[in-house]
């Protein structure tokens, strides 16, 4: 499953039901975690308008963040070109967006909510369904008055934004490069 799972971008018209949302919230609260403590809260979307609205305000906040560096590499120009296309939606059209937020108090929080969503994204691909960890969504997510809209839980920060659902086709593997690995004997 890990050498498999790819970030989907394209999806079919298959929805997500709520026994498997229920069943990925279910698989991420195995995750480990520090401090003896479950730091996680989730939030499920799947209202359009909400979705519409969260992808905008990301891209509009993307835009600003990248707009000094965008003659810095074509990536970035490309990057930024997307976010400033009418019509594109940073979730891609999937119907499910899942929200992982994380107690701002604790040590270890956005670690822990990592490693839920890594198993939420794991048993997703065990069971057909494509995800993809959605980074762009975070600044819109850090703004108070959009979080109380949502009614995001008070004292958590959005750690991990996840969209789900069936892929449209089989997703290429990128290239991965070798890492550094020193051993100490």
């Amino acid at each position: 499953m890990i050498r498999t799972r790819r970030s989907v971008k394209e999806y079919t018209d298959e929805p997500v039901s709520d026994d498997d949302i229920k069943f990925l919230i279910d698989c991420a609260r195995y995750a480990p975690f520090g401090s003896m403590q479950q730091p996680w809260s989730f939030l499920v979307i799947t209202n359009k308008e909400i979705m519409h609205m969260l992808s905008e305000s990301g891209k509009k906040a993307m835009i600003s963040f990248l707009e000094p560096y965008k003659n810095t590499t074509k990536q970035t120009s490309e990057y930024l070109d997307f976010f400033k296309t009418k019509g594109r939606d940073i979730f891609y059209n999937a119907p499910v967006l899942i929200i992982i937020f994380g107690n701002k108090n604790l040590p270890t929080t956005v670690l822990d909510c990592s490693m839920a969503a890594q198993n939420m994204m794991l048993v997703a691909h065990s069971r057909g369904m494509g995800s993809c960890w959605i980074g762009n969504a975070i600044p819109a997510l850090m703004d108070e008055k959009i979080l109380k809209e949502l009614g995001a839980p008070a004292g958590y920060k959005a750690v991990a934004p996840l969209i789900f659902r069936y892929p449209k086709s089989k997703t290429i593997m990128p290239e991965r490069m070798e890492p550094e690995v020193k051993w100490i004997k």
